[in-house]
């Protein structure tokens, strides 16, 4: 179909990793903040849980995600159970990604 190969539906574009990443996802719409943490990430988006006891059902919407000095703007694509599944504007460079999974087993060191 289309001429390409199709992907199946879930397979990932991108390698994610599991982290425990402190950090603040702004919904551009509204400007509520919420605290939490990603708890996988990849160069192309991330699963954010938000610290909250129950989430707020969303289907989409513009975010910004805030770790440390770095903010990287995209889209909720869903929420589960897990948190808010995450799909980045821009691809992150591999750099930013490393920062960010670094930034996560600092606080892991601190505990």
């Amino acid at each position: 179909m289309f001429g390409g190969r199709r992907r199946k539906w879930r397979e990932r574009s991108a390698e994610r990793f599991r982290c425990q990443v402190p950090g603040q996802l702004e919904l551009c719409d509204s400007g509520v903040v919420f605290e939490g943490q990603l708890i996988d990430m990849s160069i192309g988006g991330a699963m954010f849980r938000p610290a909250l006891a129950f989430l707020l059902a969303r289907k989409s919407g513009d975010v910004i995600l805030r770790i440390g000095d770095l903010a990287i703007a995209g889209e909720i694509m869903g929420t589960s159970p897990r948190g808010y599944g995450l799909r980045f504007d821009k691809v992150l460079p591999d750099a930013a990604l490393r920062q960010v999974l670094a930034a996560g087993e600092d606080v892991a060191r601190a505990a």
